[in-house]
């Protein structure tokens, strides 16, 4: 099992190439990242940019930051 933060000092490190690199390798269209105890996900899939955007608050869970 991960830890919570196992993904948090890459990425403070160096964002672009955390999510660049990560997105490279992904074999999926959401990638989850261990950033916190919060469950965040890296959107890979070009498709799915756009509607998870544009969807509306009650529909999707965007986070507490989205509010």
């Amino acid at each position: 099992m991960r830890h919570w933060f196992s993904d948090l000092r890459a990425f403070q490190r160096d964002p672009l190439r955390f999510v660049v690199e990560n997105g490279n390798a992904a074999d999926g269209p959401l990638l989850p990242l261990a950033l916190g105890p919060r469950k965040v996900f890296l959107v890979i899939d070009p498709e799915l940019v756009k509607p998870i955007t544009k969807a509306e608050e009650a529909d999707l869970d965007k986070g507490r930051f989205v509010h």
